[in-house]
């Protein structure tokens, strides 16, 4: 593990900086909720606030398959959800040191949903337009905060 984020409540950002460039790959692993409504958790990479992100959502609710267009990582129920019910995600971003090619990564999470504790199951795959060597990732929800003891992690493997 090179880093863990662990919320006492309220945060709107988990950034992990200075991440060493002598893995092959970085892995985030989250598990938490919101502390207002379920919303997307967002991703920005190197402190990059531009227009320079690509990413496709697939959440499957029961039987249904929807397709849209969003720059996220995953997505977190909120305070709607039953009490103890927490959503997951793990993301990969291979060859993130590198600097000849722009990032991809893919994400899969579990959101435990506002509507009385309902599932849904998400892929995202995304992508940072850019060359640079992945040196920070921040995450964050795109709107409210971290409920208490949400945590996330960055791993890395060789």
């Amino acid at each position: 593990m090179i880093a863990e984020f662990v919320a006492s409540g309220g945060e709107t950002v988990a950034t992990f900086s200075s991440i060493p460039a002598t893995y092959k790959d970085l892995i985030l692993s989250g598990q938490g909720r919101l502390t207002g409504g379920s919303t997307a958790i967002k991703l920005r990479v190197n402190g990059d606030t531009g227009n320079n992100y690509t990413s496709r959502r697939q959440n499957i609710y029961g039987n249904t398959l929807i397709t849209s267009g969003y720059p996220d990582l995953a997505e977190f129920g909120g305070s709607g959800a039953p009490a103890g019910f927490a959503s997951m995600f793990e993301a990969v971003f291979p060859n993130y040191a590198g600097t000849a090619l722009f990032k991809p990564y893919t994400s899969v999470s579990n959101v435990a949903a506002d509507n009385g504790g309902s599932f849904a199951s998400q892929q995202v795959a995304g992508q940072w337009n850019a060359t640079p060597a992945i040196n920070q990732l921040a995450v964050f929800p795109a709107s409210g905060g971290f409920a208490a003891g949400t945590t996330i992690r960055l791993y890395a493997r060789s």
